[in-house]
């Protein structure tokens, strides 16, 4: 699985699977948000996750999922909004011909000074792409 990574916005440090340490930036949540949920669905890094009530409950669910080759290729990304504590991203992939976007609720931790994924409200969803040209495509 190729994951987002860029030099200015990290992830600047691995602890074994986990990445970590990116900028507080719209531009460090695009690159956390997809890997962040790679490893929170796993069930690898519950820290992935900020605390909240779902948290925990969305781990173990998680925790018994598919691995990271169950995940189609991201090939673009949209920032739908950010701000300097949040962010919501969407990842563009492909199935066959159907172009399909994952929408991740980012929020700045403050007691980690990086971003976690928001699971507050809800995890991350998929849904139908029909004009992709919306998209940045990552290169």
């Amino acid at each position: 699985m190729l994951l987002p990574v860029s030099a200015e916005h990290g992830p600047a440090k691995m602890d074994g699977d986990f990445w970590r340490c990116f900028s507080h930036t719209p531009t460090g949540a695009v690159v956390a948000g997809f890997t962040l949920v790679i490893d929170f669905s796993e069930g690898r890094e519950i820290d992935a996750a900020a605390e909240s009530m779902n948290r925990e409950r969305l781990f173990q669910e998680q925790g018994s999922g598919t691995s990271d080759e169950g995940f189609p290729p991201m090939l673009g990304y949209r920032v739908m909004n950010s701000s300097d504590d949040s962010a919501i991203v969407e990842y563009l992939s492909k199935t066959g011909e159907q172009y399909a976007a994952m929408s991740a609720n980012l929020v700045w931790s403050e007691k980690a000074h990086d971003w976690r994924l928001d699971l507050s409200a809800s995890p991350p969803t998929w849904n139908t792409v029909n004009d992709p040209t919306s998209f940045t495509e990552f290169k």
